[in-house]
């Protein structure tokens, strides 16, 4: 998609800029780490390492809580079928002693 932007000579700040809002899409970061605001008036829109770390620590968190839970329902889907499988071996060989 082109913009206005597209169409004049771009300054190294606005080539720098729309060389991270590409890296950004195309690595999906979801725009936590850059805003895709161009210029020189836009100074705050990078996160400090505190916040990026803080950031890193969360996803981490949820990914690990997520694996646990995926765990957890693998192992209730796996007892359901165990108990069908002896239920339906159970009935089976109640149909075979009448």
């Amino acid at each position: 998609m082109k913009t206005a932007d597209d169409y004049h000579e771009k300054t190294v700040r606005e080539n720098a800029d729309s060389m991270v809002l590409h890296s950004e899409q195309k690595m999906d970061l979801g725009g936590e780490w850059f805003d895709g605001v161009s210029g020189t008036n836009s100074q705050s829109r990078y996160m400090s390492r505190e916040e990026i770390l803080k950031r890193i620590e969360d996803r981490k968190i949820k990914r690990i809580m997520q694996a646990a839970l995926e765990e957890i329902e693998q192992e209730e889907q796996d007892d359901r079928i165990a108990a069908f499988r002896a239920e339906v071996h159970g009935e089976h060989a109640g149909d075979v002693a009448d």
